[in-house]
């Protein structure tokens, strides 16, 4: 990861990376389906969502799923505002671990719907916590989009959500500007 992609914007405090090893098994693919390609972002969505961005098969920059440092998943709350998690430990008096576990095993979408069976939620995808998941994930995407300068060859999406038509269909809406495909073996 380059360096200023580790600057979390308060010293002490560093980004580091964490995703899916899916991620590789992804750019791979890439590499074989689009020899060309060397700006690639690739996209995990699963139970937790991880977005990474390659410039000539050197990770660029990576979110890190477990910290929240990513877009909101099944079950990860993904980014949100420091002062409310603030507010979770000192004025709700919550402990470290159980604000860890709200973040990376109890937020999300099965924060929302008390699920995280994949087949229940795609059902829902017309309601407003599955439109803010996507958005999210757009979201996410767009800004490693930023970091390639705008100017990314592929962006591949993989993971079980792949399976889900209604899914793609509506990320690709959402990143109409991008050369968005989806894997053929990730999902």
């Amino acid at each position: 990861m380059i360096e200023e992609a580790r600057l979390s914007g308060l010293p002490g405090i560093e980004r580091e990376p964490l995703y899916h090893k899916e991620h590789h098994l992804l750019l791979k693919e890439v590499r074989e389906r689009f020899p060309n390609a060397h700006r690639v972002i690739t996209v995990y969505i699963g139970l937790e969502v991880s977005i990474a961005a390659w410039c000539c098969e050197k990770l660029i920059d990576a979110d890190n799923y477990l910290t929240g440092d990513s877009p909101m998943g099944v079950r990860s709350s993904g980014w949100l505002p420091n002062m409310g998690t603030l507010s979770l430990y000192y004025e709700d008096g919550r402990s470290l671990k159980e604000i860890e576990k709200l973040i990376s095993g109890e937020g999300g979408l099965k924060s929302y719907y008390g699920t995280e069976d994949l087949e229940n939620l795609s059902r829902r995808v017309e309601d407003l916590p599955f439109e803010a998941f996507l958005y999210w994930i757009a979201k996410g995407i767009g800004g490693m989009a930023a970091i390639l300068k705008g100017k990314p060859d592929i962006v591949i999406l993989g993971g079980p959500w792949v399976r889900y038509e209604a899914v793609i269909l509506k990320l690709k809406k959402r990143l109409s500007y991008l050369p968005l495909i989806e894997s053929d073996r990730i999902r």
